[in-house]
């Protein structure tokens, strides 16, 4: 794949296309820089990040919204307990415990 720009800035980037119908081969927790916030990732096989996923998630068993931002988000309570935070996306789950800083 070649991307330009009108400001010629040339550069290539590699992909691989992955339906998402077979699912993720994995997924894991990837914070970045968004404290206060769980996130993750759907990774394939070899591995490689899939993007386009929905994501639904449970915040100590309750279904919690997606952040505005980022669908793959989701909001830690502030009240400095531990939380239980499950992911599903691409067919595949993720529970983590996490506490708000």
């Amino acid at each position: 794949m070649r991307i330009s720009s009108i400001a010629a800035h040339v550069g290539s980037a590699s992909f691989d296309v992955v339906d998402r119908s077979h699912g993720a081969h994995e997924l894991v927790r990837f914070d970045g820089d968004l404290p206060g916030f769980a996130c993750f990732a759907a990774l394939t096989s070899s591995p490689a990040f899939i993007v386009g996923l929905e994501w639904s998630f449970t915040v100590d068993g309750v279904v919690a919204p997606a952040s505005d931002d980022y669908t793959n988000c989701v909001a830690i309570p502030s009240d400095g307990a531990a939380h239980t935070i499950t992911a599903l996306a691409g067919g595949q789950t993720i529970a983590i415990s996490a506490t708000a800083q």
